[in-house]
Parts: C-alpha cells; structure tokens; sequence
C-alpha cells in the first residue's frame, strides 16, 4: 500500500483530524474487554536514509501498530523513495519531495519492529515517526531472538536458498493453512474492530507461513521466523478469543485457534 502524502500546509488540519479520529478510537473501550490503542512517538530524533541504507525502529517488544505517521523530506532539496517494512511485508512506499509533507501508512499487524529501507533517488531525511498501537506489550523471548539472529527484518528472504527436500504437506504449512480456514470460520461472528485488530492480522501472517513454509519446507529459518509471527498474532488475540469462549457457536474454533500457537511452539521448539 503506498503512503498517503498530504502538502504541509494541509498537514495541520490533517494531523488535527487524525488526533480526534485516534482519540475517539482509543476511547472506545470495547466493551471494556479487548485492546486500547493510543497514539506514541516512536522516535526521539530525525534520522537519514542514503541510499541503499535500511534504519530500523524496535519497539521493545511485540505490539499490534494501526498505522504510523511519517514526516519526512528529500535532504538538500533531492526527491527520494523509501519502503516501510513490517514482518518482512511492505507496508507502503514513500517518495518524499524537497519540503516536508506528513504520510500515512497502515500497517494492521502485531509486530517487533519497523524497517525504512531507502529505494532510489537522494538521501531521505526522517523527521519524526508516530504510530497508532496498542498499550500491551508483548516480551520479546530468548528464542526469538535466536530465530531472528541478526536479521531486522523477519520473513523476507534472499538470505537463504529454497530447500529441495522435505516434505511437500510438511506440519508447518497445515499448522498455517488451518489458522486460515478457521479465521475464515470465525469471520461471520466476529464485529468490525475483532476481524480487523484481531482476525486478518492472523490469516495474513498464516498466509505468509503457508507460502514460506511450502516453498522451504519446516526447517527453513525463514519458515520458522513466519511462523513465529504468527503464534504472536494469535496471542494477541487472547482477549478476543478469551470472548468467543462464552459464545457456544464458536466455542470450538476459538479453542483451536488458540491451541494452533501451542502447536507452533512444539514446531520451534
């Protein structure tokens, strides 16, 4: 999805008009039961893009991001363009002029960090990044950090060759292609905010799996960094299918939603 640009001069009455969007979002407690999001700024000071660079933001832990707001400029009055990244995913492509408009980007999943990799034309000056995200946060594991090795961005890959030998309905891609039959089952019953915060961050991060995984097989550190992406997009649908537990109609898809990122643990294990 490309970035939305708006001119600077119309970024204020944008920026006022997505603060009382976000606060009204964020005020909307659901119920009281599922996630708050509020508005954080991601980054304390303006940083550069050359080109062929990639800057990454952590956020100290896994947390489900709506969107991101970037102010951004071409340096020394240059045009230049540059990717938001997300699980591997790009979430937008941005090209920034000489001045320095506002862009909006979606990015709709439970995640660790943000990539900006510089594509073409001059150096990109970042002057501040906001995001739309939830209060809880999820820790980050020792595990996960030996599946991601040094990589900052998961799921993407032309660190390693496709595998030629393994199993062509190997467990990792029926885990994935099950999560997505039962996010499929469960979207009839679910509201607006559930399937969005909740559901299609599964079956998107599920559908990713199922290629990885098909393509390179379970034991692919690129199959093992989706899948888990995935369990994590499950555990934070805790709230949602802790809900669907009262629901009898849904009862036993929840329960096998939920036990699916039991099943990846045993994988990546």
């Amino acid at each position: 999805m490309i970035g939305k640009k708006t001119g600077w001069f119309t970024s204020l009455g944008l920026v006022l008009g997505l603060g009382m969007a976000m606060q009204a979002y964020a005020n909307d407690n659901w119920n009281g039961r599922y996630d708050k999001l509020d508005t954080y700024s991601l980054s304390d000071s303006d940083f550069h893009l050359d080109p062929g660079e990639m800057e990454t933001i952590n956020l100290s832990g896994w947390r489900y991001v709506k969107k991101i707001y970037v102010r951004a400029a071409g340096a020394s009055n240059i045009d230049g363009t540059f990717e938001v990244v997300a699980n591997g995913d790009i979430k937008g492509t941005i090209y920034v002029p000489g001045k320095d408009p506002l862009y909006v980007v979606t990015i709709g999943e439970v995640i660790r960090s943000l990539q900006f990799r510089h594509v073409s034309g001059g150096k990109a000056r970042i002057f501040n990044v906001k995001a739309t995200m939830s209060d809880r946060v999820q820790k980050i594991r020792p595990i996960e950090n030996d599946i991601f090795a040094n990589d900052s961005i998961c799921c993407g890959g032309n660190a390693e060759a496709p595998l030629d030998h393994f199993p062509a309905g190997n467990l990792a891609s029926k885990v994935a292609r099950r999560a997505i039959t039962l996010v499929d089952k469960l979207e009839g019953f679910a509201n607006y905010k559930e399937y969005g915060v909740y559901l299609l961050p599964i079956k998107k991060s599920a559908g990713r799996a199922y290629a990885v995984s098909t393509a390179r097989g379970v034991l692919s550190r690129v199959t093992r960094q989706s899948l888990l992406v995935l369990k994590r997009q499950i555990e934070f649908a805790c709230p949602y299918l802790d809900e669907a537990f009262e629901r009898d109609h849904v009862f036993n898809l929840a329960v096998e939603l939920m036990s699916l990122g039991e099943q990846i643990n045993e994988l990546l294990d």
